[in-house]
């Protein structure tokens, strides 16, 4: 059985053009054109994937998320055509597995609790997926300052120049300072 995707755009052009490609590859697609439609057609037909544009007048792509977080799991990804970390953020904090478009890519941001739920989900629409990873942040911070700051630093910077290392993250706290020390050294 065919991936069922609900596409949510206030712009008749983007949604035409989104359904077209998207029945093209077989997936069965539902329009609507608000966010207060959107919630009506989840009510009737229960979903695989909903494309979700952020900007629309009435109720936003944000406050539609959040309503279908209420009451569904179904996978979001929010489609934007501003690109900052700030819209990421929001998107999330609203419940959706965030997607940036550039081109013919699409990168999707969600909690590493859900990375298997989403992927399934973009699996199942057919989406190819060409690279998946957790990325964690640290959640807590150690301060340290003195010579165990100028050695944490040391260390940080020959990981970074190190070719077979990849994804250096640390959750250590060098006062401004001390950081304006070590720079002018």
């Amino acid at each position: 059985m065919s991936a069922r995707i609900l596409v949510v755009d206030d712009e008749p052009q983007i949604r035409r053009v989104m359904k077209h490609t998207l029945a093209a590859q077989s997936y069965l697609v539902t329009e609507a054109r608000s966010g207060e439609q959107a919630l009506e057609k989840l009510r009737v037909q229960k979903q695989d994937l909903v494309l979700l544009d952020v900007n629309m007048p009435g109720m936003g792509g944000l406050e539609t998320c959040r309503a279908i977080r209420s009451d569904s799991d179904v996978a979001v990804i929010m489609l934007t055509v501003r690109n900052t970390d700030k819209d990421k953020v929001e998107a999330l904090d609203a419940g959706a597995d965030d997607v940036s478009s550039d081109s013919d890519t699409f990168q999707v941001l969600t909690s590493p609790d859900k990375l298997h739920a989403v992927r399934d989900a973009l699996e199942k629409a057919g989406l190819a997926i060409a690279h998946s990873e957790v990325t964690r942040i640290p959640e807590n911070t150690v301060a340290v300052s003195g010579h165990a700051a100028e050695q944490v630093l040391k260390l940080m910077e020959e990981l970074e120049d190190h070719d077979d290392v990849q994804g250096v993250a640390a959750n250590f706290d060098i006062s401004d300072e001390e950081m304006a020390q070590f720079s002018a050294a």
